[in-house]
């Protein structure tokens, strides 16, 4: 008769959980977590200290989800320079974030989809805000944010391609 030894078990148990919890499975987590501003790296990724369980925190770098801001740091993109156009236009959408993030009263973030954690260490996300101006404490979607007032264009995945700038 064939007997499974305890080591065996253990390996079989930890295998089945890496199975089952394969990020190519995995969905947009549906819980809703309080962040606090660390940093704005650019206008579509934030560094957040999120409370994952009452008094339990985790530091993320969340890539906004649905949005492409332009770069404000030197560099490629898409296998070209990236213009000191577009450079001007990320700075102004950086520095008008941290303004904007830095004074909400609130930030909360939501759908963490594990599965597009690929991108330089970031885990994509929405993220919430409420405005100073807003009296009843209602949250507004960031990325719409960004996209309606220019700063930001929609983006569903791919190659992006150099932010568009006026000759």
């Amino acid at each position: 008769m064939f007997r499974l030894q305890p080591i065996s078990i253990f390996f079989i148990a930890i295998f089945s959980l890496w199975v089952l919890t394969s990020p190519a499975e995995a969905k947009p987590l549906a819980t809703v977590y309080k962040a606090t501003l660390i940093r704005v790296i650019d206008g579509d990724t934030m560094k957040l200290r999120l409370e994952i369980y009452p008094g339990l925190f985790k530091e993320v770098n969340l890539r906004i989800e649905g949005i492409d801001t332009p770069e404000s740091r030197r560099g490629k993109k898409a296998g070209k320079t990236i213009t000191d156009c577009e450079i001007t236009l990320g700075q102004k959408a950086k520095s008008h974030a941290q303004k904007l993030l830095s004074n909400s009263p609130l930030l909360k973030v939501t759908d963490l989809d594990p599965a597009k954690s690929k991108y330089a260490g970031r885990i994509n996300g929405k993220l919430w805000f409420v405005p100073l101006y807003e009296k009843h404490g209602t949250a507004v979607n960031y990325g719409l944010y960004m996209i309606h007032q220019k700063l930001a264009q929609p983006y569903e995945g791919g190659t992006r391609e150099p932010w568009p700038c006026s000759p």
